[in-house]
């Protein structure tokens, strides 16, 4: 359920909003989002999305808090917040869930919306270039 584009996605904001390196593992603790290690799997980023909470750990040698975020009541995967200049705050925590669940939001929506689109486009094309409706 978690992509690519997606992870990306979240990285970047996550980055920027909390002012920290932020990694994105999926539901199986497979890093997909990272500068160096993409495709490693990650026992604690795991065990944050089989428990549902945030979990303290290291990764490359850097202390790293893996917070689980979900979509549609199921948990879908882990931003690690590198805490190398402090710890992450249970403020911060809640932010990085609420901005990973708003973005997840978001980013299913517009999948999902797309296709109604080019449906929308086929449908007027139909009509205007049909030239039976003039007729009667």
């Amino acid at each position: 359920m978690l992509n690519q584009a997606l992870a990306d996605l979240l990285q970047q904001r996550a980055k920027v909003i909390l002012n920290r390196s932020v990694n994105v593992a999926d539901a199986t603790g497979l890093l997909i989002a990272d500068g160096s290690e993409r495709g490693q799997v990650v026992p604690d980023a795991l065990r944050a999305c089989q428990e549902g909470r945030p979990v303290r750990s290291e990764l490359h040698n850097e202390p790293v808090m893996w917070v689980p975020f979900t979509y549609d009541q199921q948990t879908i995967g882990a931003c690690g917040v590198i805490e190398a200049f402090g710890q992450v705050t249970p403020e911060a925590i809640g932010l990085l869930q609420g901005l990973a669940e708003v973005i997840t939001q978001e980013h299913f929506v517009s999948l999902h919306l797309q296709p109604s689109d080019e449906l929308r486009r086929s449908l007027l094309r139909e009509v205007l270039t049909n030239s039976r409706l003039g007729a009667e």
